[in-house]
């Protein structure tokens, strides 16, 4: 499919999709794709969902990525290189995931979606098997590069298409809430939520 095409198709989808906003959209991803570092596609995506005001307001909290052809447990496959090389790209372009990632799928609860891109950015410094669960620390100075890089792609959004402060804010606590819920305990992470109590 031509570049015109994609942007075209990519278009009526979230034309068809902009008022269902209790709806979230998860993009497959290919493993193909992944591994040959191929972000055309995704870019594309990215590119036509952020040059439109009403477009960065649907749709807040409904973008997530599903990953197909692993056969994995959707946490181990933040773990694989070829796909944090992806996601790291993806994060270097269009660091916009505070905004867009969904965090919260209806009648589901907390989406792994955002807990697992964190994971693709960061190295991990510990991980040790607790029996049911297992204990993750992430490089502090990587979490701080990833918190810093994602604020300052909000607030692009908020210069670009005026969003409201009080709008910006509520992402960020919400943000906050999320990774202090279902990642992990650390000192970067509880200074950068400081920002917004």
């Amino acid at each position: 499919m031509s570049k015109i095409l994609r942007k075209l198709h990519i278009l009526k989808t979230l034309e068809q999709m902009k008022d269902k906003r209790a709806v979230p959209i998860f993009i497959p991803l290919q493993k193909q794709l992944i591994q040959k570092l191929d972000t055309e596609s995704l870019f594309d995506f990215f590119e036509v969902l952020t040059d439109n005001t009403d477009y960065v307001q649907s749709y807040r909290n409904r973008i997530g990525f599903d990953y197909l052809g692993f056969g994995k447990d959707e946490e181990e496959i933040f773990k694989m290189e070829s796909v944090r090389r992806f996601l790291q790209a993806v994060q270097q372009k269009f660091p916009y995931m505070f905004w867009f990632g969904v965090k919260r799928i209806p009648e589901r609860g907390d989406s792994l979606f955002l807990k697992g891109y964190l994971y693709s950015q960061c190295r991990f410094t510990l991980e040790k098997d607790m029996g049911d669960y297992f204990l993750r620390e992430l490089n502090e100075s990587d979490l701080t590069n990833f918190l810093h890089s994602s604020e300052l792609g909000v607030r692009e959004l908020q210069k670009k298409y005026g969003l409201g402060e009080p709008e910006v804010m509520d992402c960020f606590i919400d943000v906050a809430e999320y990774l202090k819920k279902n990642i992990f305990r650390s000192f970067q992470l509880d200074r950068w939520s400081q920002n917004f109590n």
